[in-house]
């Protein structure tokens, strides 16, 4: 069961500005009031804080101590930065959404997001994963033809997620 709204303002202050949270109270012998709450994943980057032997990331429970209330979707970082945790970084976004506000990623060899290439027909792929379906976005004979399609769908079904690299 996820802690109250009011127990977390309780034990927590949360800092919009500089995206930290902070021990009010000490609510265990690794605490100590007023220490920065929380450890960095060194496999992710995300923060978490350890709150009644669960742990939780920080960017959510810095979203519940700021709004009053457990998001209904993904806390997204707009920067990508993991553990930027200020509220100016921070939003609510669908999965989808949340993919869409990622880097090319880095085993990328047409240097496009959305673009791969097709040995046996010899062209180049545009797709784009929408609430967990692919669709196909055409075939092209440049890589650059085919991530001007991608990228044109991608601001059109995501608007201000829409990450091109």
């Amino acid at each position: 069961m996820k802690p109250s709204v009011s127990y977390l303002r309780k034990i927590l202050r949360y800092d919009s500005r500089g995206g930290a949270l902070y021990w009010k109270i000490a609510t265990s012998r690794r605490c100590r009031v007023g220490a920065e709450a929380g450890s960095k994943s060194i496999a992710t980057g995300y923060i978490y804080v350890s709150i009644c032997y669960k742990k939780y990331p920080a960017q959510v429970l810095a979203w519940v101590i700021k709004t009053g209330k457990w998001p209904t979707k993904i806390i997204d970082h707009k920067n990508l930065v993991t553990f930027d945790n200020r509220w100016k970084n921070l939003r609510e976004a669908t999965h989808s959404q949340n993919k869409a506000n990622t880097a090319c990623r880095a085993n990328n060899t047409s240097g496009f997001k959305g673009v791969s290439c097709n040995k046996e027909k010899n062209k180049w792929q545009a797709q784009i994963k929408i609430d967990y379906k692919n669709y196909h976005l055409g075939w092209h004979e440049m890589p650059q033809a085919a991530a001007a399609v991608y990228t044109a769908k991608l601001k059109q079904c995501f608007g201000e997620f829409a990450r091109v690299r």
